[in-house]
């Protein structure tokens, strides 16, 4: 066994032998099963009732991956049953999050007598009781914890007694359709398995069975849709993640219509490369380097930050909230919330929460407080809305949860340049993929000043002997003394460059 291959088992505490299972976990027979639980038949009985007496159903979704997947995967499903279907997927900043009175009352005109919420719903007691007084039925296939939940026709990870840990919506979705089907859909499980990512699922159990199928299935004939978003000859995990989720996500943060964000659905829902397809995939990326620019021009206006958290108060639109709190939540490796106004109502903030490890967010997710006017979300990301005039109230108290929790000092795996090699990148490769509950690895590498070549005031590079691996250091070294040790500090990836494959670090931090 090779130190470097010691160093990351010691680093995740797990055997070879549980490496080698992780690695095979691929299949289908993988997966762990709701289909003999009663909340799950009774989701199923409802569907196939609503086949059987031919009633009008609608899915209500949400904006973000997660919620249009697991609306095209439930789409496809009643599209298979002949159902008589329609979808919506609300406005981001008309009409928020969850299912409304106003649209109960819109799908009511249309005759629907049966609503799906997927990705949402779990707590809206009110909005479902008011749909049963119109003699419609709510069906709710959430993932989202709540201190007040539903009763009635749902199905949820948790309180459904399925799984022990959190899982996609899409996920949940993918079984009801995969049961009521009598097989399993590979295109739905790519989708489900991608929303494992989008959702920063943690990596156990059935969410790291479907991603390693959702790698297996795009790299077959599977979701040519998808592949209209970016060509590769080969899909890995890192271009799931970063060129297809941020591409569907970037609709609806940057489109306040409700027709942009039903187009991103109609994308995934057919799966194939039709001329339709190939529109709305131009459009989706046109939509990305939106949010881009957006990004790069986020305003801030005020910030309060203490060794505990950083709020930031921005005049960018609330769909960027979450990005910029993750962008930042990275770099100061500290806990952070973004909040702007509420585009139709300048009385009310909007917010996302972004927590590093091992700070939970649940206290809030459980026992939101009193102010609180709306929350949902999972152990480290949140969004919230709140008066503006309760902003200060929960600056504090944001820092006060914070405050209770007894920081880790980060493990890190220590090598040196000449650890730097293909074959140690392809040991590396062995153990994705690193999502939440199983991130990428932390390097510390040590390299001899000599060996550190400064580009510019922001830019520094260090390559190994080998040419196969190199150290990109993005920030000032002052003057870098030949004789000194620098540590470097960053996470290890698989990058090409004019045709060579090399092992990086991407650095942001170094100590002498």
């Amino acid at each position: 066994m090779s130190d470097f291959l010691f160093s990351l088992l010691s680093y995740y505490q797990i055997s070879l032998k549980q490496l080698e299972i992780r690695k095979k976990q691929k299949d289908y027979k993988d997966l762990k099963t709701p289909y003999n639980l009663p909340d799950f038949l009774n989701v199923v009985d409802r569907i196939i009732r609503a086949q059987r007496e031919k009633e009008k159903v609608v899915i209500y979704g949400d904006y973000d991956f997660d919620g249009l997947s697991s609306t095209a995967i439930m789409k496809r499903c009643l599209d298979y049953l002949n159902v008589k279907s329609g979808f919506y997927i609300p406005s981001r900043y008309k009409e928020g999050y969850g299912l409304n009175k106003s649209r109960i009352d819109d799908f009511k005109k249309k005759d629907y007598n049966l609503i799906i919420a997927v990705d949402n719903g779990i707590s809206l007691k009110e909005e479902i009781e008011y749909a049963n007084s119109l003699n419609m039925d709510v069906i709710v296939i959430d993932h989202h914890l709540s201190s007040s939940r539903i009763e009635g026709n749902f199905f949820h990870q948790i309180y459904s007694d399925f799984l022990s840990y959190n899982c996609s919506a899409a996920s949940l979705a993918f079984f009801i359709s995969s049961y009521i089907r009598g097989d399993f859909d590979d295109y739905d499980a790519l989708l489900a398995g991608l929303a494992v990512f989008s959702d920063v699922m943690p990596l156990v159990g059935n969410n790291l069975v479907l991603a390693n199928i959702a790698k297996e299935n795009i790299n077959s004939d599977c979701g040519r849709n998808l592949k209209l978003l970016f060509s590769s000859s080969y899909y890995d995990f890192d271009s799931l993640s970063f060129n297809i989720i941020p591409v569907i996500n970037s609709v609806g943060r940057v489109k306040e219509d409700v027709i942009s964000n039903n187009n991103a659905c109609r994308f995934l829902i057919d799966d194939s490369d039709s001329e339709k397809n190939k529109k709305y995939a131009s459009f989706l990326l046109s939509c990305n380097e939106k949010k881009k620019e957006m990004i790069r021009n986020f305003q801030v206006i005020d910030e309060l930050e203490n060794e505990y958290v950083d709020v930031i108060i921005s005049s960018s639109l609330t769909g960027l909230n979450g990005l910029y709190a993750n962008q930042l939540c990275s770099k100061k490796d500290k806990c952070t919330a973004v909040f702007s106004k509420k585009e139709d109502d300048n009385s009310l903030f909007v917010g996302s929460l972004r927590a590093v490890n091992p700070i939970s967010l649940e206290d809030f997710i459980y026992n939101p407080k009193k102010y609180f006017i709306s929350s949902g979300g999972h152990k480290n990301a949140m969004g919230l809305t709140i008066e503006k005039k309760d902003f200060f109230q929960f600056a504090s108290d944001y820092s006060l949860l914070v405050s209770r929790f007894e920081r880790e000092e980060k493990k890190c795996i220590e090598i040196t340049l000449d650890d730097l090699t293909l074959k140690n990148l392809d040991i590396l490769k062995d153990f994705e993929p690193f999502s939440e509950g199983f991130p990428r690895p932390l390097f510390k590498v040590s390299v001899l000043g000599k060996n550190i070549k400064k580009y510019s005031e922001k830019y520094s590079l260090a390559m190994s002997l080998n040419h196969e691996g190199k150290v990109s250091f993005f920030g000032d070294i002052k003057d870098i003394e030949s004789d000194e040790i620098y540590n470097f500090y960053g996470e290890g990836k698989e990058e090409f460059y004019s045709g060579r494959r090399y092992f990086v670090i991407s650095s942001r931090s170094y100590i002498i």
